[in-house]
């Protein structure tokens, strides 16, 4: 029988008063760390149900795909208490209850990039510490192999996960930003999906610029090393770094949008140019600040809730064609590709399954699936996004848990598994679990129930926000005079 061996969550922002897996107290809606959501009180006893229908005994993985902990509008504090949170839920005393391995797999996305950072430093400091004083440490890679990795233990995760007394041997093995399984025939490859985004390359595209007769990067080293410090100053660190973490916030929240952050960070390269620059600067601010603005607002997928891909797959395919096609090669210098490529990862939390066409790759079509997120950031709901589990064996077929999608009638919320990979492929696993998944039935409908109350209570949350800081008809100014004003 086809038994569930990997389980990949992503995108939970656990700290985020966004977050629906995170607790707000109900009397001035603040995040309580203390206490889980009710939500992820019933995402585990979903996850329970299934997995108590193995026939090994044998708990499966957990891979973590990234943005669990939410670093950008989040202390590092408040983010552990609320994971800490979902441990004791879904890793009690008892033996018996837990639904997970306790060593878990992490890899860090945008929103948590930071503890990939801590790694390296941790590894470096330990090479240091165990090298010969005259010799010279070697620097730790920004990246780890897409295949048999050496993995990197995450102190901050693990120090969370030992609270507990009854989890010691608690572990947690970090690798950035890709890793794969494989068999002869298949090959799938999990990722967060930041990478997909332009934005997440600026640093790279600036250095274009700025170095038009370098060759611009190719390999996942080269792109994670030119643009590490960027992703890990603005996604996660400056929404903790004083004043400017909860302005951004608020900005963000004014604008409900990408778009306004753009509106603001053109704002400000206009300011600082005018303020700094002198009769340049004032001639320059302008065009400077509107490019700005451009290029930060277009170029986020979560601007783009009506599109499953707001750029129709191009970023998903390129990050594939390059990077992640240098690693598969690397990987299988000596032996064919597999024909089966399947890339399973997060960060637009728009969840989908997907065969997509592409070229000048080892196959002429992958298996994308997405695992959503578990935020709402709009005072209406958005039917595009959602989350989901995604269920992997040991034969590597997968299936998507969609756990929800938001939606105006509470009816529309109904948890659903999906078939991932070629609709002719057999799915042993799929077919196994789908009689386990009955939407209006117990655990699925009480589920349902509870999302559809979350995400109603944050919408409304939201709409209070813009209606008390906004004034109507006030739209992106407005965001940016009070971000100016603060």
């Amino acid at each position: 029988m086809s038994d569930i061996r990997y389980i990949c969550l992503s995108d939970m922002h656990f700290g985020a008063d966004n977050s629906i897996l995170t607790r707000l107290t109900s009397t001035d809606g603040a995040v309580d760390s203390n206490h889980p959501s009710d939500l992820l009180v019933q995402l585990v006893g979903c996850l329970r149900h299934l997995i108590n229908s193995n026939h090994d005994a044998a708990l499966p993985t957990l891979i973590l795909n990234g943005d669990i902990l939410d670093l950008a509008f989040s202390t590092k504090t408040v983010s552990a208490m609320a994971f800490q949170q979902f441990l004791e839920l879904a890793m009690p005393e008892d033996p018996d209850g837990r639904l997970f391995s306790t060593r878990m797999i992490y890899l860090p996305g945008n929103h948590d990039h930071n503890l990939w950072q801590t790694c390296r430093e941790r590894r470096f400091a330990d090479q240091l510490a165990t090298s010969d004083w005259r010799d010279r440490a070697p620097p730790v890679p920004h990246t780890t192999p897409l295949l048999n990795p050496d993995p990197l233990p995450n102190f901050l995760l693990e120090a969370i996960g030992r609270r507990l007394p009854w989890l010691s041997d608690f572990s947690v093995e970090t690798v950035y930003p890709n890793l794969a399984f494989a068999t002869d025939d298949k090959l799938v490859i999990y990722t967060h999906g930041h990478f997909i985004e332009d934005v997440y390359l600026l640093a790279s595209s600036f250095a274009d610029s700025l170095f038009p007769d370098t060759k611009p990067p190719v390999t996942m080293e080269q792109w994670e090393a030119q643009n590490f410090a960027w992703i890990d100053f603005v996604w996660s660190v400056v929404g903790r770094s004083g004043r400017i973490g909860p302005d951004e916030e608020v900005v963000y929240n004014l604008g409900n949008s990408p778009a306004e952050l753009g509106a603001l960070a053109g704002a400000a390269v206009r300011r600082l140019l005018e303020a700094k620059a002198g009769p340049v600067g004032k001639s320059l601010g302008v065009g400077a600040g509107e490019l700005v603005s451009d290029v930060v607002g277009k170029a986020f997928e979560r601007g783009a809730p009506q599109h499953l891909l707001n750029d129709g797959g191009a970023g998903l395919r390129r990050f594939m064609q390059v990077p992640v096609q240098g690693q598969i090669r690397a990987g299988y210098s000596d032996r064919p590709v597999p024909n089966d490529i399947a890339v399973v990862f997060g960060h637009t939390h728009k969840p989908f399954e997907k065969v997509m066409e592409i070229s000048d790759f080892p196959t002429p079509r992958f298996t994308a699936v997405n695992s959503g997120g578990w935020v709402v950031d709009s005072p209406a709901p958005q039917p595009l996004i959602g989350g989901a589990a995604v269920l992997m064996d040991a034969d590597l077929n997968l299936a998507s848990l969609r756990m929800y999608n938001e939606a105006d009638a509470p009816g529309d919320y109904r948890v659903a598994l999906h078939k991932a990979g070629p609709a002719e492929a057999d799915n042993p696993l799929f077919d196994r679990l789908s009689p386990l998944v009955t939407a209006d039935q117990w655990p699925w409908a009480q589920f349902s129930e509870v999302a559809c109350l979350a995400v109603k209570t944050h919408n409304d949350r939201l709409k209070a926000f813009l209606a008390q800081h906004a004034p109507p008809g006030s739209g992106s100014k407005a965001a940016s005079t009070v971000a100016a004003e603060r």
